[in-house]
């Protein structure tokens, strides 16, 4: 899957954005439930007073989130609530990118984000 890096001026890599159609929540906390060092996955309900922030977790003790920005973006967005926390996040989003959508979602996915078109696998 592909990811997109959301650096600093300076830099530092503080987050990264993933296409939301590849991955329903199940299917993202299915992901972080396989990922060496993250821990206390909480999924949202729906009586959350934050509907943007789908999802927080630990990754090696650091608070982070997955958030889809203004409740209706074609990405979520992967990091600390915090950008004052800039974290290493390199092996996470390799674990990210390594993700394999099903076949039918990779398809209806590559159609919606025109991935087919500049696609390598």
């Amino acid at each position: 899957m592909k990811t997109y890096e959301i650096c600093k001026d300076n830099g530092n890599q503080i987050a990264f954005e993933f296409d939301s159609i590849y991955l329903s929540l199940a299917s993202l906390c299915s992901l972080l439930n396989s990922i060496d060092g993250v821990s206390d996955i909480r999924r949202r309900n729906l009586m959350n007073e934050s509907s943007d922030i789908h999802v927080k977790f630990k990754y090696f003790d650091d608070e982070l989130i997955v958030l889809e920005p203004f409740g209706d973006s074609s990405r979520y967005w992967c990091g600390s609530e915090s950008d004052d926390n800039i974290k290493n996040l390199k092996g996470l989003e390799e674990c990210f990118k390594f993700y394999k959508p099903s076949i039918f979602r990779k398809i209806i996915g590559d159609i919606i984000t025109l991935n087919f078109i500049n696609s390598k696998s």
